[in-house]
């Protein structure tokens, strides 16, 4: 059994109760409206100079921390600033066959290696329907069980993968999870319309990729034990 959590809450402040949490573990460290004189990139690393040409105001801690990041991500979408640390813009493709599909007790199955898998690999993205808010409310209602397989992309965008994850070859919502033993990172490209996965790490043969859902996927699963 695959838990992918919900993702990705928007940094602006209208996030209906409904809009599934956010569970990043590449935490935005800075967010402001667009100023609108000039446009940037939909996604890129750039330097507070850059930000201030083009209008955005972001605070000098936010900028400190993320100086001292080794990867830091920029992405200007509907009118917010999202900024991305520690997670690669882009990787080298996943080998065919690099990943396969194994039991795991008490878990139903898994993702493992078949080879080594360099760090910044990117692993793939997250496969399923795109759907809105609404649409996703009356897939499932709030009086049921909570959905396992659906992943914001924005605030009014998820994405299910309740059918992908019936398939016997490897997509990304099988990773399961781990917050001790994570070996994969993800982002949201929210303007290539993606989420993204990729190696935190090398991960060698046999090991079970994993990544941490966020402490909010937990919210009415708290009878389930994991690390």
């Amino acid at each position: 059994m695959s838990h992918v959590g919900r993702q990705f809450a928007c940094v602006r402040p209208a996030c209906g109760p409904r809009t599934p949490p956010a569970a990043q573990p590449h935490h935005p460290v800075a967010a402001a409206r667009h100023g609108g004189r000039r446009r940037l990139a939909p996604t890129q690393a750039v330097s507070g100079t850059a930000l201030a040409l083009a209008g955005v105001a972001v605070s000098v801690p936010a900028l400190a921390a993320a100086a001292k990041a080794k990867n830091v991500i920029f992405e200007v979408y509907e009118g917010a600033v999202y900024v991305t640390v520690g997670v690669p813009a882009d990787g080298p493709p996943l080998p065919e066959g690099a990943v396969e599909l194994r039991p795991v007790p008490g878990m139903g199955r898994g993702a493992f290696a078949t080879q080594r898998i360099p760090k910044g690999t990117k692993i793939g993205v997250y496969e399923g329907e795109f759907l809105t808010n609404e649409e996703y409310d009356a897939r499932y209602p709030r009086s049921g069980p909570p959905p396992e397989y659906g992943m914001t992309l924005d605030r009014n965008t998820l994405i299910d993968a309740r059918d992908v994850a019936k398939r016997d070859t490897f997509s990304c919502c099988h990773i399961n999870h781990s917050r001790s033993r994570a070996n994969v990172i993800r982002r949201a490209a929210r303007n290539l319309r993606e989420v993204q996965f990729y190696a935190s790490r090398d991960i060698e043969a046999d090991e079970e990729l994993l990544f941490d859902y966020g402490k909010n996927y937990w919210q009415g699963r708290e009878h389930i034990v994991v690390d």
